[in-house]
């Protein structure tokens, strides 16, 4: 039960205990709500990431894609090579095993 108050300092000093324990919950209550979005935006900023990460990938695929369409479709009968050489892909064939340092 409550005890009854028999001076205006007892209620004053109650009062300023509740006080105390409302500004303590604030504070943990603002502590939390940083936090979070805190963890929020570094969730956002990764999200964001991994878009870009994943839009540049299907750029390439996409590329590859028509590059392969386009060898597929008709080899090149004028050069004597096939149209999807190592050179016309844009890969340097020139380090091969053949000429690598074992050491």
């Amino acid at each position: 039960m409550a005890d009854d108050f028999k001076t205006l300092r007892e209620v004053g000093h109650g009062i300023s205990g509740i006080r105390h324990v409302l500004n303590l919950y604030g504070a943990v209550f603002a502590t939390c709500v940083a936090a979070f979005l805190f963890g929020g935006w570094q969730m956002f900023g990764k999200i964001d990431r991994v878009e870009d990460s994943t839009a540049r990938i299907d750029e390439r695929l996409a590329r590859i894609e028509t590059l392969l369409a386009g060898i597929s479709a008709a080899p090149d009968a004028g050069s004597g090579k096939q149209a999807g050489s190592p050179a016309d892909l844009g890969i340097d064939d020139t380090a091969t095993t053949s000429n690598i340092d074992p050491e």
